[in-house]
């Protein structure tokens, strides 16, 4: 029987890092979904969610909008995961609960978690959260995009305020 496994956690928290290390220690019986931000389905749904943004020039989600990704994301980890046919262990590198901390705002978690359900999200078997201080993630940040010669500007959502607010729901999360 197929185990989804899911690490959450702030931008810089080491998510790629452990994924690729559990990767390691369980091949040849694990699968590691690519980013799911990247699948063409996913892409199109944000990039459209950011078209109708981006004159507000600060993350806004909408029950419309949470609908729409919640679509999406279901129909990407569905592809995702019938390419790890054959696989004990299905990896992830954030999933459904990065979701519900990030697109919160009008909606709550709770309400962000049931939107998800009812539109076929998986949820992880098991989920780590990786907690990390905020100065320390963004550093790691800025030096791996510094290593891959990757734009050096935060994303708009890459702010101390912003990140310590998500940490603080992925903590709550994590009592629930």
């Amino acid at each position: 029987m197929q185990k989804i496994i899911s690490l959450e956690g702030i931008v810089g928290s080491g998510k790629t890092t452990q994924v690729q290390k559990l990767h390691n220690y369980l091949s040849p019986f694990s699968y590691i979904v690519p980013e799911l931000n990247q699948h063409p389905i996913m892409r199109s749904a944000i990039e459209e969610w950011k078209q109708k943004n981006i004159k507000a020039r600060s993350p806004h989600f909408d029950l419309t909008d949470v609908t729409h990704l919640a679509v999406a994301r279901a129909k990407s980890q569905e592809d995702y995961i019938q390419k790890a046919e054959g696989k004990r262990w299905v990896l992830m590198d954030r999933g459904v609960y990065t979701a519900m901390v990030c697109e919160c705002g009008e909606l709550s978690m709770k309400e962000i978690e049931e939107i998800n359900r009812k539109k076929g999200v998986v949820f992880p078997d098991i989920c780590i959260l990786l907690d990390c201080e905020v100065k320390t993630a963004l550093g790691r940040v800025d030096t791996r995009r510094e290593q891959l010669g990757i734009y050096r500007i935060r994303a708009i959502h890459e702010t101390d305020a912003i990140l310590t607010q998500k940490r603080r729901l992925y903590l709550e999360l994590a009592k629930q």
